[in-house]
C-alpha cells in the first residue's frame, strides 16, 4: 500500500495527477468529448497488484493527442486516486488516427476498475 501511495504522491507532484482531491466520476459530466471510439489502439489499465487493495470505480483522464495520433499529455480529472497511476500509464499507450494540419485533439477516456479476487465475487465492501 505504501508503494501505491508513493506513486500517487510522485504523480501529483509532477502534475500528472492533480494535487487537489479527485472527485468520483459517477454522475459527473465533462465538457470534453469522449475519444474512446476514435482510438486505433486501446490499452487496458491494470488493477494494481497491491495486497489487500479493494477499491473499485471509474477513472476518467483528459488527453491531448497530436496530429500523428500519439497521446502527448494525460491528466486525471476524476476517479479513485489509488487507481489513477495505472490509468495514466494506460492512456499514454493509446494510439489514434493521424490527422492533417496542425490539429491537436483534446478529449476524455475512462477506465473501469474492479478487483478480481474473492472481494469482487462477494459484491464488495
Amino acid at each position: 500500500m505504501r508503494l501505491v501511495l508513493l506513486i500517487v504522491a510522485l504523480l501529483a507532484s509532477s502534475g500528472a495527477i492533480s494535487a487537489q482531491r479527485l472527485e468520483p466520476c459517477e454522475g459527473s459530466s465533462s465538457r470534453y468529448r469522449n475519444l474512446e471510439s476514435e482510438a486505433l489502439t486501446k490499452v487496458a489499465a491494470h488493477y494494481p497488484s497491491e495486497p489487500g487493495m479493494r477499491v473499485k470505480g471509474t477513472v476518467t483522464v483528459l488527453i491531448h493527442v497530436d496530429r500523428r495520433g500519439r497521446v502527448v499529455s494525460v491528466r486525471v480529472i476524476c476517479g479513485q486516486p489509488l487507481l489513477a497511476a495505472s490509468s495514466v500509464a494506460a492512456a499514454r499507450s493509446w494510439k489514434f488516427r493521424p490527422v492533417r494540419g496542425r490539429t491537436r485533439r483534446v478529449g476524455i477516456i475512462s477506465f473501469d476498475f474492479a478487483p478480481t479476487d474473492a472481494f469482487s465475487r462477494t459484491g464488495g465492501a
